[in-house]
Parts: C-alpha cells; sequence; structure tokens
C-alpha cells in the first residue's frame, strides 16, 4: 500500500490526508493483477490494521473500515442492478400517478359525503344519503361494516370480504394502494426502499415551501443512520411531481388510519385482520413485506424493452431499479457532476452501485463523449495559428486594405500589429476585446495566446518564443514528466511542431542569437499570475 501511494501524483502525507479515494484506487489496482479473493483479503488486512489509529483518520475512512462483510469475499462483489430505460421510466410513473391521483379523488369523495352528513345533509341525493350515514359511523368508530354476500342459500350469510373492502376503500388506503404510492415516494425522493418504507408521521413544514423529515438510512451504520432531509412541496397541481408535496399527500390519506392505531409511521393501511380494528403500519413488522408488484405492472400494461428492438415484453418491477433510474436521471440532470448527483449517498457509492454499470447512464455518457471529441476536432479543424515572415510587411506597405482581409482584421489593426502595439508575451492580438475563451475582453493566460484565432505570430516573436521554451525545459527538472506534459505539453508542440518550422533556418539561427536573456527568468512568472512575496 506504501508503494503504491507513494507513486502517486499527490500522495497522502500522514494517515490524515489518507482518503476513501485512495483506498479504492489501490483495491482497484491490485484487481490488475490479483484474483478478487486475494484483493479483498489483502484490504481486509490493511482495514484491520487502520482500525488501530482510527482517531487519526478521516470520518469517511472510518465508515468504509467499520463496515461490516470486507472478510466475506470469496465471490467477486456483485455489482449494482441497472435502471430502466427513459421509456420504460415515464411509464411506470405515469402509471404511479394515474392511480395516486385516483386514490387521491376517492377518499377525499368519501370525505366530502362524512362532512355533508354532519354539516348539510340536505345538499345529499338518497342514495348518497344512505352511503355517509354507515360513512359517518365508520369515520366516527373506525369499524369497517360487514358485507354478506346475496342470492339466498347456501351464499346467504357468508361473509362478502370483497364488498367489505371496497367499503373501507372510502376512507383508507388498502394494500392494493401501495404499489403506486411507493413508486412515486422512490423516484422522486431517490431514496432507498427501505428508507421509504420506514418513513415518519412526524414533520415540519418551512413556509408552506417545504417539508423537513427525519429519515433513517440503515446502511450507513448506527452513528450515521438519522438524517433531516428538506424536500420540496411545490404548488397543488404539482402534488404528485415532487417529493413534499407526495409526503404531504400521503399524510393526510392516511390520518384515519394513524389515528385509530396510534401508529408513528407514515404508512398505515386497512388490512381487515391486523390492527386496531384492522389498522396497521404496514412495514412496521418487516420491510421485506411481500407486494406483488410485477402483477401491478402486469395489470397497467407495462412492458420491457428488448435489447435488440423487437417485441416487448412483460415488465418486471423492483423499487431498486426505480432508486437506480433515478439516481440515472438526477446524474443527467446536472450534467454528470458527481457531488451534485451524490445528494443521497456518497460519491463512491452513486458512481460504483448506481451509476457505473447503469446502460443508461453509460449511453448517454458516450453521448456526451462523442459530441465534446467532435466539437473539439472541428475547432481543431478550423483553427489555424496565423504564421507571418518578414513577407507580410512588404504586402501591406502595398495595399493595406488587401493585406487586412487576408487575416480578417482592418487595415488600422494590422498596422498596430505590425508596429508591435497590440504585442502580448509572445505574439500580437488582433481583437483582445472580444475573446473567443468565455466573451468580452480577454482575460486568459498568455499561453492561450497561441491557441487563439485572434493571435498573430510574427518573425520578431521567435526570440521570446526561444525564450519561452528555454523556460519550459527548464520546468522539466522540477516536475514530474505527466505533470509537466499536463501544463505545459501543448504549448510546448505548437511552438517546436507549428510555429518555428513555418521559418527559415536563418530565420531560427538568429532568434536565438537574439534571445533575450535578461527577461527569460520572468516568463514563467508572467505566465503564472503575480505570486505573493517572500
Amino acid at each position: 500500500m506504501l508503494r503504491f501511494l507513494a507513486a502517486l501524483p499527490c500522495p497522502p502525507a500522514d494517515l490524515a490526508a489518507l482518503t476513501r479515494s485512495h483506498l479504492e484506487r489501490l483495491r482497484r489496482h491490485r484487481l490488475v493483477t490479483k484474483s478478487p479473493l486475494c484483493v479483498t483479503n489483502e484490504m481486509t488486512e490493511i482495514f484491520l490494521l487502520l482500525r488501530h489509529a482510527d482517531q487519526l483518520l478521516r470520518p469517511e475512512v472510518r465508515e468504509l473500515i467499520c463496515q461490516r462483510g470486507h472478510h466475506l469475499g470469496k465471490y467477486p462483489k456483485k455489482t449494482g442492478l441497472p435502471g430502466y430505460s427513459d421509456r420504460e421510466y415515464s411509464q411506470i410513473m405515469q402509471a404511479a400517478r394515474r392511480q395516486a391521483a385516483q386514490i387521491g379523488d376517492r377518499i377525499r369523495a368519501g370525505e366530502r359525503l362524512v362532512m355533508l352528513a354532519a354539516a348539510d345533509p340536505g345538499q345529499l341525493t338518497p342514495d348518497e344519503q344512505e352511503t355517509a350515514g354507515w360513512l359517518a359511523g365508520m369515520a366516527r368508530t373506525g369499524i369497517v361494516p360487514a358485507r354478506c354476500r346475496g342470492g339466498g342459500w347456501p351464499h346467504g350469510n357468508l361473509p362478502d370480504y370483497v364488498a367489505r373492502v371496497s367499503a373501507a376503500r372510502h376512507l383508507f388506503l388498502t394494500e392494493q394502494d401501495l404499489i403506486p404510492l411507493l413508486v412515486l415516494a422512490v423516484a422522486l425522493t431517490g431514496r432507498n426502499p427501505e428508507t421509504v418504507k420506514e418513513l415518519p408521521a412526524a414533520h415540519r413544514v418551512l413556509d408552506d415551501r417545504a417539508v423537513a423529515v427525519g429519515i433513517t438510512k440503515r446502511r450507513r451504520g448506527k452513528a450515521l443512520s438519522r438524517q433531516t432531509v428538506h424536500w420540496e412541496i411545490g404548488t397543488e397541481s404539482r402534488q404528485l411531481h415532487t417529493p413534499g408535496g407526495l409526503y404531504l399527500l400521503v399524510h393526510t390519506l392516511t390520518r384515519r388510519s394513524r389515528a385509530i392505531s396510534g401508529s408513528e409511521s407514515l404508512w398505515g393501511v386497512w388490512t381487515g385482520g391486523s390492527g386496531v380494528n384492522g389498522r396497521a403500519a404496514p412495514f412496521a413488522g418487516s420491510l421485506t413485506r411481500s407486494l406483488d408488484l410485477s402483477r401491478w405492472a402486469a395489470a397497467q400494461g407495462l412492458t420491457a424493452d428488448t435489447p435488440d428492438g423487437g417485441d416487448t415484453g412483460a415488465l418486471v418491477l423492483r423499487l431498486d431499479r426505480l432508486k437506480t433510474a433515478a439516481e440515472t436521471r438526477r446524474a443527467k440532470a446536472t450534467g454528470g457532476h458527481l457531488p451534485s448527483t451524490a445528494t443521497t449517498n456518497t460519491m463512491d457509492v452513486s458512481y460504483l452501485h448506481y451509476l457505473r454499470n447503469d446502460p443508461v447512464i453509460q449511453a448517454w455518457a458516450e453521448d456526451i463523449i462523442d459530441a465534446a471529441l467532435a466539437d473539439a476536432e472541428d475547432s481543431a479543424r478550423s483553427f489555424q495559428l496565423r504564421i507571418l515572415g518578414s513577407a507580410i510587411h512588404g504586402r501591406f506597405r502595398a495595399d493595406p486594405a488587401a493585406a487586412a482581409r487576408e487575416l480578417g482584421t482592418t487595415a488600422a489593426r494590422l498596422g498596430q500589429a505590425l508596429a508591435g502595439t497590440l504585442d502580448t508575451l509572445a505574439a500580437s492580438c488582433l481583437d483582445i476585446d472580444h475573446s473567443p475563451f468565455g466573451g468580452g475582453r480577454c482575460g486568459v493566460s498568455f499561453l492561450t495566446c497561441l491557441r487563439c484565432p485572434n493571435a498573430l505570430v510574427l518573425e520578431r516573436h521567435l526570440p521570446m518564443l526561444y525564450a519561452l521554451l528555454e523556460r519550459l525545459q527548464a520546468e522539466l527538472g522540477k516536475m514530474t514528466v505527466p505533470d509537466w506534459c499536463r501544463t505545459h505539453g501543448v504549448t510546448w508542440l505548437i511552438i517546436t511542431r507549428l510555429i518555428l518550422p513555418k521559418f527559415s533556418l536563418a530565420q531560427r539561427e538568429a532568434a536565438m542569437r537574439g534571445k533575450p536573456a535578461d527577461r527569460a527568468a520572468a516568463v514563467l512568472d508572467l505566465l503564472s499570475g503575480p505570486r505573493e512575496p517572500s
């Protein structure tokens, strides 16, 4: 480990500087030549050693080395499941929002009948009055009235459970209502399914714009399991599009169930069997409560994409895949900026477990890289550094306007450039007020002049260019080769491969003799900007 860390461009100086990223890079480096089992055993030994100095480590490193299961490396670590394609995700969300809206309308209609039965029964039709009568009793006692099958013997006295469930659905959520609401909650909050299932009813509304909720994250260990999140509420018409709006909707729909059962969980359903008068928190006993997600998906007509683009098949709906899909869409919305994407996990977890192997994010990243390479190629092909010898002076004296047109500038500006009044460090700038690097007046490094379409390199600039090459060569002895290539490699290539070959051997030798030795030492100081006095 010490040899690997010492070979890094920026090695940690002590244990306090060791980061989780360093350890992850070490693991990936060892996987190149070792088996997963061997690497797992090596990393476990390193983690055990680091535990003896845990007070000197960063919190992120302590969290990593204290996680359970590092030694269980008999098999390679499984990667996370991929999310859903844009089409699959869109149809899942549409179906869930449609059903959630129907659930809200159903319970609001039942609450309206209960309210009118107590406040103004005259507004109700005869059929509504009959329904409102037993709904008012159910709201008051919490007991759903029994229903019996009709048709006489032998079914006349048998209980009709389907009719009783239908009656309960006027005021309460039932188990079949959980799926669309859970789907929306996982997708909108971006939280793990188990965190969503454990959402509490206690919350604070902040200025009618956000809701503050205390959540539980079991995967972060006991010390980091509690966290307060703030979710946007949005307008009433966007209730099913914002996490805060959905939370408050579910809180309203489960109000009666919580009041009867006394549960502190956000989720409350009528089960017909367990709980106080049939009300229960569905995930109080176990977070692995069976939910037939794929059956719901089939009932909604949801279909899955096929790799070959053939006929679509039945969609297999999983909440963990939905969480991954939400993570990938947030990554795309933030332009791939990982610190902005990793809002519900650490950056390492977000990348390794959700983004790295997801086909949607891979295809998106490939498109971004292809577009960037195409832009870079177009820019490279369209840009040609203007390098002129002494002949330009004769052409300018003969016809200033024609010489200026060749360079895409004005005769006055070209005259200033030839006179030296527009010189920068090692070139002339024909349009300093319109920089291609951000617009407006140019304020970038002098090194950028050699990559700018506004630059003009003349024979009189050669001495300073040779001085610059001398200083770049001196810097190579002070830096590592990779760092030097990243900092000065492009400038070196532009001067040696693009500019100098444009001039004759005699011109280059004259420039070497006229190299400003007294100014050479200050060249890189100008390029690097001002420094504080020592």
